[in-house]
């Protein structure tokens, strides 16, 4: 696999895991705005702790 190869894929299992957290806090009853901003918060190292009343 060249370097080319290599980064490409490192982006889409980044982009992947991206998409599968948005859909886990979706799926929790966040809306798509507030489940990227917590995507935000995490990538910085903060942690997000969602609860349901």
């Amino acid at each position: 696999m060249g370097e080319q190869g290599f980064l490409t894929t490192m982006k889409n299992l980044v982009n992947s895991r991206g998409d599968e957290l948005r859909n886990e806090l979706a799926s929790v009853g966040l809306s798509e705005s507030e489940a990227a901003q917590f995507e935000k918060e995490l990538d910085t190292g903060k942690l997000v702790i969602v609860a349901n009343k």
